[in-house]
């Protein structure tokens, strides 16, 4: 009877109406079926009771991800043992030089597997009943033999096609399998010297790894065959006797020929492909379109063949109809047939079309139209979604999964074991190259260089670790006046202190003398805050007097001054010297003649000489002395770095609740200088409403308006511009607390925004975008209030952009200054965004790559040797102040790298995640002095992570919709957040900030709608990507020769180029009383459920749940003996040690990992 439902024994009918079910879905050979399948069969039979408590050892319950209901797998052990077996087998292997760790675990009773990212020994623990035998690159010395199992589907047709089939089964390995006989078997195995995938994509002039023949498959990596000795639970009339009661049998597999696989060369291989008709046909295809001279082809990463001189042309290997190359797919391509077999009847149809997508896109050479015509005609939700929203979404998906492949055609683990200079010879033998380091250096220098000699203004795209900062810092520029600087200085502006200081170290290194510009804080002792009342130590006789300056700190005075107002620094430092004159007192740092260091660090007679030479091989200084005029006038400038010049206003934290109360001070302060116009901020952005509503209003100041609604709107029009065009004194900046040198800019720009609608200059399409943002840009002369200020030809000059909304919120405030005055303009960056270089540069830069995207990657993988491993699909945002972090889910990771390899010890984060982690990684057991960590925004340009071997990238910086829709103002593009159908949970549907008023939710996956959504997308991505991509770049830059880095990236936000592995991650996370069963288990040999639950206080019901879900896991978990223990009990025993509470899917990608030093 059973314990679950008081039935009768179960087995002697699950097996029918588990087949029954598969039968009836009319999928047989699919072992999963969902219960609304398999419950209406058990239901006609009077069992449908039954089918809530199966589970336990004979059955597999689960529900996969994008399903609602479970999915169902009768696995009955029906053979106890095939040790015997496999290990007959594997000495055949052996004898043939394939190698023997290729077995997996298969279940019981069914060809089904849970274990295929597994290669096990045939001896391994793990294995018992069913096992399975992948194909693949494997080896026992004998120059890395590859298995390739020919599976044979109908012999009767094989051998009546393929004279060979016959020929074959009487000189090498052969298996029986379920439906095939002894003198007709269905598995034959050959090993093969050299690359059997290559000589596959060279054949059919696709990436195809497991290629379709006319009688059947020709499994060549990393698939299975059924192994000998195992069997399946099946209702054929081969498997299943006359005469039985039941109507279901048992299929066994056998070996049929037991003798060692045939070795073959690649040119028997090649043979062995061509001469199948099926494979033959597309041979013809592909021959007959064929270039001659395109002898040899390499794979980019999007799938597609490119021919060697580099060009972008079509790949004129295959015709272009569309239907033909899908034609040839369907009948070749496993991928795709069984991308088609799902859109029959999908259980997920948005899953079952993107795959169908990511499937066919590369035969169709990724070209969007034939892909949007082939998804027409086989699409499942396709046809019902004609929004391009959901479509563009699959194009995409199909786009970016082509980018995560790797090429089947190159052997990548067994490259990442050769030579760097024996790696690029196997590899050059197959039409791949990639430019050497040293290469790639030149390449940059040449486009610096052009771009110097030319005038121009462009942003060189070099990758990171290419050395794009040496060349900025270890050129002799004074060298190239008369080729290349045209005489004038070069400058180079670093984002950060730290950036800045390598910058000098690179450049003395080099031999140059560099003039260094630093900050008032590095050199201005009153400044720095020495003389502040908190750090003078009164008790000391020989302590200086503190400085006090109108009632302030001394430091704090030059903050307000400086930070919170916009006053130079040495303007500000003048101001203070009057202020302490008034006192009978002397600055400190300008005793005597001497001026403050500072003040005087700027050559008194100019960066260059009488005859016109350069003083210094370069100036060095960090992004906010581009305000200084000098630097820029008449200069070669070489950005290190997008810059960012929005202005904060000296802010602890620039949000739009913080700026706006700032600028709003600001405003009404300088809209009350004057006599005429608005007198508040208030005032002005109403009347810029009302204006704005006015189509009578001219466009500019300099045209009459026409007769207006109201009788005072012209008048109080042109005084609005009186007050706007008001220049206050000096002393307004230093006595007014809610002064700024950037209010007149402020009120102009806002004005403009509100009035014109900032992009379309014109009242007729209403001040505010469909996001209900504004955003206009002014020109700005800032008062320099010092004996140096000249006027005229934008010495001066900064632009400055505002960003306000519908509620007068001020957004944003950017204040860029003018580098139309440099001679040149060098961007060097790793991953620029042309819309953030122009904004804060200039306008007229151009994006030039130095590297094609193939090029990159393989220069990365096997130049650099860097490979990349992204865990898990989750982008694991910050948040607010980290809110999102996640610590069983980082603890579980950082332990499984620790037990990995004793090299990992650095991470880079956001910063809210830093602390967290360097916590957990202490706990992990990486050394306090060996820990390093760095944070997203002090990335760049930084080389603490050069000689780490391994890293971690974990979560990222995502800015969130605001963030993108202020851009989109700023840059007059037109997108809005892609909205679901779903009313928005904080309104109820009646729009608030949460939907932007709209009443609907964000639809899931942060797409946008619009004709701009590329750009919004290429926005999000500007912070989130680039960050991730920078962080990654820091890890393994200066390894010694022939050793690799391994980079691991918790979040999906990683550019897909950078991916060369993608990892399940972590999936499961025991509670504390999970982990003390565990724990207790592995402190013993064997253990039963009734002494577990003794050893840790709860019930044997609880142990035994914990102990049977840890057994169905995937490559963890736990073993069951059946029974075999006193009275009957089932006994258990720890399947493996390491990290007991989750599942890394991924094993040691080079060699062995030890620590250094």
């Amino acid at each position: 009877m059973c314990d679950s439902c008081g039935r009768r024994d179960h087995s002697a009918v699950f097996a029918d109406l588990y087949l029954e079910a598969r039968f009836e879905r009319g999928t047989a050979d699919t072992e999963a079926v969902p219960r609304e399948e398999l419950a209406p069969v058990f239901d006609a039979h009077g069992w449908g009771e039954v089918v809530p408590h199966l589970g336990g050892d004979d059955w597999i319950v689960w529900t996969p991800d994008g399903c609602e209901m479970p999915l169902y797998i009768y696995t009955p052990t029906l053979v106890e043992d095939t040790t015997t077996e496999r290990d007959r087998f594997a000495a055949l292997l052996a004898t043939a030089g394939v190698g023997t760790e290729r077995f997996i675990e298969v279940l019981d009773g069914q060809k089904a597997s849970f274990d295929t990212d597994n290669r096990r020994e045939p001896a391994d623990p793990e294995l018992a009943g069913n096992y399975g035998v992948k194909g693949g690159c494997g080896g026992n010395g004998e120059g890395g033999r590859w298995l390739v199992a020919i599976d044979v589907d109908d012999y009767e047709e094989a051998t009546e096609n393929h004279d060979q089939i016959e020929k074959l089964h009487a000189e090498t390995l052969a298996v029986a399998s379920a439906h095939t006989t002894v003198d007709r078997p269905g598995h034959l195995y050959v090993a093969v010297d050299g690359d059997p995938t290559a000589v596959v994509n060279d054949v059919l002039g696709r990436p195809v790894a497991n290629p379709v023949a006319s009688f059947g498959e020709i499994r060549v990596e990393n698939q299975y065959c059924v192994g000998p000795g195992s069997e399946i639970v099946c209702n054929c009339d081969q498997c299943t006797p006359a005469d039985a009661d039941v109507h279901h049998g048992i299929g066994r597999y056998e070996l049929a020929t037991e003798q060692p696989p045939v070795v073959w060369t690649e040119n028997e291989f090649r043979e062995f492909l061509l001469a199948d008709p099926a494979i033959r046909r597309e041979t013809a295809a592909v021959e007959k379109c064929a270039d001659p001279r395109d002898s040899v082809a390499t794979t980019s990463t999007s799938g597609s063949r490119r021919p060697n001189d580099g060009s972008s042309r079509r790949d004129e290997t295959l015709d272009d109809d569309p239907k033909e190359r899908f034609d040839r797919a369907a009948s070749v391509d496993p991928a795709v047939r069984e991308a088609l077999e799902r859109l029959e009847d999908p259980a997920d149809r948005s899953k079952a079309d993107a795959l169908f997508a990511s499937a066919i896109a590369p035969w169709v050479d990724h070209d969007e139209d034939a892909l949007r015509g082939l998804l027409d005609e086989h699409g499942a939700k396709w046809q019902t979604r004609p929004d391009e929203s959901y479509r563009g979404s699959i194009v995409d998906y199909a786009r970016r999964t082509a980018q995560r492949k790797v090429t089947s055609a190159l052997p990548l683990g067994a490259l990442e074991a050769l030579e760097p200079a024996e790696q690029r010879r196997y590899l050059k033998t197959r039409g791949v190259d990639w430019p050497s380091s040293a290469e790639v250096t030149d390449r940059i220098r040449d486009a610096v260089l052009e771009t110097m000699a030319d005038e121009g203004y462009r942003v060189v795209e070099a990758p990171t670790g290419a050395n794009k900062t040496g060349i900025a810092t270890e050129t002799p520029w004074t060298d190239l006046a008369d080729t290349v600087t045209g005489g004038r200085p070069v400058v180079l502006f670093c984002e950060t202190t730290a950036a800045r200081a390598e910058a000098i170290d690179r450049a003395e290194q080099a031999g140059l003398d560099p003039l260094v510009l630093r900050g008032r804080t590095e050199l201005c002792a009153v400044a720095a805050g020495e003389y502040d009342p908190a750090t003078v130590d009164e008790d000391d006789p020989d302590a200086p007097e503190p400085i006090v300056l109108e009632g302030r700190p001394a430091s704090e005075w030059f903050d307000t001054m400086c930070d919170e107002r916009g006053i130079a620094f040495s303007v500000a430092h003048a101001e203070a010297e009057d202020l302490l004159a008034r006192q009978g007192r002397q600055c400190p740092c300008c005793e005597g003649e001497s001026r403050c260091a500072a003040t005087v660090q700027w050559p008194s007679d100019g960066l260059v000489d009488d005859d016109g030479v350069p003083r210094y091989d370069l100036v060095i200084a960090t992004d906010p002395f581009a305000f200084v005029p000098s630097l820029r006038t008449n200069t070669n400038i070489i950005h290190d770095e997008q810059p960012d010049y929005t202005e904060e206003f000296g802010l602890e934290e620039a949000r739009p609740e913080t700026i706006t109360p700032r600028v709003t001070r600001a405003v009404t302060a300088f809209l009350g200088l004057s006599q005429a116009g608005p007198d508040t901020y208030e005032e002005l952005v109403t009347l810029a409403r009302e204006c704005a509503a006015c189509e009578a209003v001219p466009w500019n100041e300099h045209a009459a308006p026409a007769e207006t609604p109201s009788a005072d709107l012209a008048e109080r029009w042109f005084a609005t511009f009186d007050a706007l065009e008001h220049e206050p004194a000096r002393q307004w900046y230093f006595g007014d607390t809610r002064a700024h040198t950037l209010a007149p800019a402020l009120a102009r720009a806002i004005w403009k925004a509100i009035v014109n609608g900032g992009r379309s200059g014109s009242p007729d399409s209403g001040p505010f975008d469909q996001n209900g943002r504004a955003s206009a840009t002014v020109r700005h002369e800032p008062p320099r209030l010092d004996n140096d200020s000249r006027d005229g030809d934008g010495w001066n000059r900064t632009y400055v952009t505002v960003v306000v909304d519908e509620t007068n919120q001020i957004r944003r405030v950017r204040n860029a200054p003018d580098m139309s005055t440099a001679r040149a303009v060098v961007g060097l960056d790793a991953r620029p965004t042309a819309w953030l270089w122009q904004r804060n540069v200039h306008p007229d830069l151009t994006v030039d790559p130095v590297l094609e995207p193939t090029e990159r990657r393989h220069w990365r993988r096997f130049e650099r040797r860097q490979i990349g491993v992204q865990v898990g699909d989750a982008t694991r945002p910050a948040g607010t102040n980290g809110r999102y972090f996640t610590p069983h889910h980082a603890r579980a990771l950082l332990e499984t790298l620790c037990e990995y390899s004793e090299d990992f010890r650095a991470v880079g984060c956001p910063l809210a995640f830093e602390e967290p982690l360097r916590e957990l990684m202490r706990d992990a057991g990486v050394p306090d002095d060996d820990l390093a960590s760095l944070h997203y925004g002090e990335e760049k340009s930084r080389n603490e992570f050069a000689a780490e071997a391994l890293g971690l990238v974990y979560g990222c910086i995502d800015p969130g919709d605001d963030y993108v829709l202020d851009w989109l103002a700023e840059c007059g593009l037109d997108a809005a957040p892609e909205r679901s159908a779903s009313a928005c949970g904080d309104c109820s549907g009646e729009g608030c900030h949460a939907c932007d008023g709209t009443g609907y939710r964000r639809a899931y996956g942060r797409g946008f709608v619009g004709p701009d959504a590329d750009h919004a997308v290429e926005l999000l991505e500007s912070v989130r990507a680039t960050h991730v991509a920078q962080m990654v770049g820091r890890f393994g830059r200066d390894l010694e020769a022939g050793e690799w880095n391994i980079t691991f990236v918790a979040t999906d936000a990683v550019p897909p180029d950078l991916v060369d592995y993608h990892v399940e991650g972590v999936v499961s996370v025991a509670t504390d009383l999970q982990r003390e069963i565990i724990t207790e288990l592995e402190t013993r040999p064997s253990a039963t459920t009734r002494e577990l639950a003794a050893a840790v206080g709860c019930d044997k019901e609880h142990v035994r749940q914990t102990l049977a879900d840890y057994e169905s896991r995937d490559g963890t978990g736990v073993r069951r003996g059946r029974g075999i223990g006193e009275h009957g009990a089932d006994v258990w025993r720890r399947r493996s040690t390491g990290s007991d509470f989750m599942r890394i899917l991924f094993k040691p990608l080079v060699g062995e990992r030890t620590r250094r030093g």
